[in-house]
């Protein structure tokens, strides 16, 4: 790029040059064809620049490509597709990714348990548990004693009908 200022210049000065010249003279002449000759190398360094710059992004596609293809397939690309047509290409992904879980969920609990207030309140659980159980098992027993004792009581009320019943036979 230093290359094309300085050519630039040296081409603007010698313009200026042949303004004050006669025009048809030989310096005239010869001042305007190295003024040729600049914008001539001038074109050339920038094509030269631009060349380079087209070959680096070419290797620089190229090698994206190829990483991309050992990844995604591109089904709907094609060199020939116009760019108003770029919205069609998609990309499958050949492995789909699944990440892995930061940790076991039993890691997890054994961690959980071993603090000193989860302990104590599984043990109370625990205890309540055992209460609840044995308010069950004597709500249970009392309620076979009030079984038992309803059954007393009938078999008490069929024996005083069974005497009624003899009494008034024998009055």
């Amino acid at each position: 790029m230093e290359a094309s200022a300085n050519c630039l210049a040296e081409k603007v000065s010698l313009e200026y040059a042949s303004k004050f010249l006669s025009q048809g003279s030989d310096e005239a002449v010869e001042i305007n064809e190295r003024a040729y000759y600049l914008s001539q190398k001038q074109t050339q360094i920038v094509n030269m620049v631009v060349d380079n710059i087209r070959g680096v992004l070419e290797r620089l596609f190229n090698e994206e490509d190829e990483e991309n293809l050992d990844v995604a397939a591109f089904p709907a690309d094609s060199p020939d597709l116009p760019i108003e047509q770029m919205h069609i290409i998609h990309a499958e992904i050949f492995d789909t990714y699944s990440p892995e879980k930061h940790y076991k969920i039993s890691d997890f609990i054994q961690v959980l348990f071993s603090q000193p207030w989860i302990a104590e309140q599984a043990v109370e659980d625990i205890q309540l548990e055992e209460v609840s159980l044995g308010k069950g098992l004597e709500k249970e027993k009392h309620l076979a004693d009030i079984g038992g004792f309803q059954a007393s009581v009938d078999q008490c009320k069929d024996r005083i009908r069974d005497f009624d019943a003899c009494v008034s036979r024998c009055v």
